[in-house]
């Protein structure tokens, strides 16, 4: 596991992740913006560790994997 000055890395062996961290992991799909309204509306569950938002692995993929498919056009 990589620990970087956000917090942990963006890797697939990591078994929770900062914010920072949860961004990268989604390769930029998702802004860290996005990602706190998410937990505000209780789409996406985390956790605090002190001052430090986790999101698990699992709560991760579920949130994304959640998110609406994008429409084909008729």
């Amino acid at each position: 596991m990589v620990v970087t000055k956000q917090g942990l890395a963006a890797d697939e062996t990591a078994l929770a992740y900062t914010v920072p961290a949860a961004v990268e992991a989604g390769n930029g799909a998702v802004s860290r913006s996005a990602l706190y309204i998410a937990m505000r509306e209780g789409r996406l569950k985390a956790k605090k560790l002190g001052k430090r938002t986790i999101i698990l692995r699992e709560d991760l993929t579920a949130f994304l994997a959640s998110l609406p498919e994008y429409p084909v056009a008729a």
